[in-house]
């Protein structure tokens, strides 16, 4: 779209004398003007604005046309706002278009737009318009934009309020226009300085957020790497440090330091990620806190327990997971994350340590020390989940045995089916039964920070098929064997599975499953109902032979989930479900016809309006079975 319009902007007014004629109409009518001819203004629709952007042949109205949307920057109608800011992103985009007073009448108009403007839609696009300025003319934002950023900022200070949603959004807008390396700089230690004001969470949670973004900006063109590792990170370590109490432990903010971490060394070439390496452990490991520069050493708090400092560890395990392969990671580490992972009070840093663990152990080179490190894992953990411990201690254990297995699995390493089994034995376990079935979500599940390419992983193609093939005949020998009151958690396995594998590699191992599918819609667990619902739906027209024996089981099944009044998505479920059973043979769907057309009149009125719109379509599906309709 915007090629075009370069296009456009270049030709003559004759190439489209149409948006010549709407550009004269229209931009008068937005420029000064008495009270009537605003209201005709904002009455117009916002396609209008658009449409003399997209198509209008520009050059002849280089005067009118920007004072037309810089006008509308300050109209009392926020769409017309909106639409304005979008379109003047575009005419930044037109080489000369706009001169260097459009740019700073801009710049002054979207300032205020961001601290001002009661509609966020309109703030979070004038900080991409920002943006956008900002790669045509930085000097602009330097002399302009940001000190009227950091005004608003020291008048917040002032009078102790950071509690504004305009003002926690100012450090994301610093953070979007700072695109030279003395920009960056310059924004990085106002942010900082903003984080160590008092204030609240989320005030912590807007600095941490607009970090991360500009570190994203960053990598996005490989700029800077060298400051964030060598100043950023230090920086930031010696920051949570200096926090005491939960301020800086929020969710939020935990992940956003974890994701600083894995941003900044997954960009990092293998001497520099060496460095970073040796810092973090440095300061979390051997506590030598004087690598840390700027900072009163003094003033920190001690590392005696790493779980004692959620935050540090968020950016510890960030940073050391996402390494390149090249890196090497001392034994230490992970030993050291693993404790962490088995025994912090924590959950969120039980989890970080488990992930961490997980993207080390798939990376780590293959070899004795790998083999010796799994068989050390494999002994401890086993201790660790033996029935008499504590219930707390063996779900940390068993959740950091299912990352350990997701990483060999990925991998293809030879040690995967041990882990396997032991997750399958679970199955039948009480206490653990419920979270091994849920494991099996984990273990196909993509992840971007977990176990990806972004993380320089090791994954093997095509393991989800392989493990599928492999681990599918277990769960239904297992579940035939096991107690009635453990089948479902094979069943809740099995679809988890399901979920991930390509419907080419289901079809051929369909007919022994359906069975257990039909168990699984019978089943009292709402998800495992929805997600198998989903399957079948998928493979109904691939595979009408094997439905067809079981025609009817599954119908009755599929009315009654018609009427599950808890779950509004398990009606519509089950609706699309019974339309996609039109698609058998005739014969074979024809005898339940009149049946299931009787049973949809319930469904038909439907408190809620999707139910009802699914049901009728269902219906008049089943009305034209055995017709040359098709709907």
């Amino acid at each position: 779209m915007r090629l075009e319009i370069r296009a456009l902007y270049r030709h003559s007014e004759e190439v489209c004398p149409l948006s010549s004629s709407v550009c004269l109409l229209i931009c008068p009518r937005y420029g000064p003007s008495t009270g009537i001819q605003r209201k005709c203004a904002r009455s117009l629709p916002q396609s209008v604005c658009l449409f003399v952007l997209d198509t209008g042949p520009l050059q002849a109205f280089r005067g009118s046309v920007p004072a037309l949307f810089l006008s509308l920057l300050s109209d009392r109608n926020a769409s017309l706002r909106l639409t304005s800011v979008c379109g003047t992103q575009t005419l930044l985009d037109l080489s000369g278009f706009l001169s260097q007073s459009d740019m700073c009448l801009l710049a002054e108009h979207l300032v205020k737009l961001v601290l001002e403007d009661p509609s966020r839609p309109v703030r979070l696009e004038s900080t991409k318009a920002l943006a956008e300025l900002s790669l045509h003319n930085s000097v602009i934002i330097q002399e302009n934009v940001m000190p009227a950023l950091l005004n608003k900022l020291k008048e917040e200070k002032a009078v102790e309020d950071y509690s504004s949603s305009n003002t926690e959004e100012i450090p994301a807008t610093l953070a979007a226009i700072s695109v030279s390396s003395h920009m960056v700089e310059d924004t990085v230690q106002h942010i900082f300085d903003y984080m160590r004001q008092p204030g609240s969470n989320s005030q912590q949670e807007a600095g941490l957020k607009a970090l991360l973004l500009m570190v994203q900006q960053c990598t996005a063109t490989g700029d800077r790497m060298h400051f964030f590792s060598t100043h950023l990170v230090p920086t930031l370590t010696g920051f949570t440090l200096e926090q005491q109490g939960d301020m800086f432990h929020t969710l939020d903010a935990l992940s956003f330091m974890e994701s600083i971490g894995q941003t900044v060394a997954s960009s990092l070439n293998a001497g520099l990620a060496t460095e970073l390496v040796k810092f973090m452990i440095s300061i979390v490991l051997e506590e030598d806190l004087s690598m840390i520069k700027n900072i009163d050493v003094n003033k920190l708090t001690r590392v005696n327990n790493i779980s004692d400092n959620a935050a540090l560890h968020a950016l510890f395990a960030g940073s050391l997971s996402s390494c390149m392969q090249q890196v090497v990671i001392p034994e230490e580490v992970l030993a050291h994350e693993k404790e962490v992972a088995c025994t912090c009070s924590k959950e969120a840093v039980c989890n970080m340590a488990s992930r961490c663990y997980a993207n080390l152990i798939n990376k780590y080179r293959e070899g004795a020390n790998l083999d010796s490190l799994l068989n050390n894992a494999i002994k401890d953990l086993e201790l660790r989940l033996e029935p008499s411990r504590y219930s707390e201690e063996r779900l940390k254990a068993f959740s950091l045995w299912v990352w350990i297995t997701k990483a060999l699995i990925v991998r293809g390493h030879p040690y995967a089916s041990t882990f396997k089994c032991k997750i399958l034995g679970q199955l039948s376990d009480t206490e653990l039964s419920e979270k091994a079935a849920n494991a099996f979500s984990v273990l196909l599940h993509d992840y971007d920070n977990v176990l990806s390419s972004e993380m320089h992983c090791n994954i093997r193609l095509m393991y989800k098929q392989r493990f599928f093939l492999e681990t599918a005949p277990q769960l239904v020998e297992g579940f035939h064997a096991a107690p009635t009151d453990q089948k479902q958690y094979y069943l809740i396995a099995l679809s988890n599975m399901l979920k991930f594998i390509p419907r080419q590699v289901l079809l051929g191992e369909f007919p022994p499953l359906l069975p257990l599918l039909l168990q699984s819609l019978m089943s009292s667990d709402p998800s495992l109902q929805l997600s198998t619902l989903s399957v079948l739906s998928d493979l109904v027209r691939d595979t009408p032979q094997v439905l067809a024996e079981h025609v009817d089981t599954l119908l009755p099944q599929l009315l009654k989930l018609t009427l599950h009044r808890p779950n509004m998505n398990m009606r519509v479920s089950a609706l699309n479900c019974l339309s996609t059973m039109t698609d058998l043979p005739h014969h074979i769907i024809y005898p339940y016809q009149q049946q299931v057309i009787r049973q949809l009149a319930t469904a038909l009125d439907d408190k809620k309006r999707l139910v009802r719109k699914a049901a009728v379509k269902t219906k008049m599906k089943w009305c034209f079975v055995g017709t040359s309709v098709s709907l």
